[in-house]
């Protein structure tokens, strides 16, 4: 089943084929296996009491790629 579509800005033009699209193959398990690297926190979070709250404030500290802090707020 080919799939063809074009993109057209200004005098650029892009374009895309896809010539063997499968669909709904399945995804093995193996695909989910997360391993937490060295030295990362874990957090569990409960999902019914972020539900519960309008807005959370909480604040995370994430680093960044600097090796630096950045803040990130989740809003649920």
């Amino acid at each position: 089943m080919p799939l063809k579509y074009e993109i057209y800005q200004g005098t650029q033009r892009i374009e895309i084929e896809i010539q063997d699209l499968k669909i709904n193959t399945g995804i093995p398990d193996s695909e989910f296996i997360f391993d937490v690297p060295e030295g990362a926190e874990v957090v569990t979070m409960n999902f019914e009491d972020l539900l519960n709250k309008n807005r959370s404030e909480e604040r995370i500290k994430v680093p960044d790629e600097g090796g630096k802090e950045t803040t990130m707020v989740a809003v649920i």
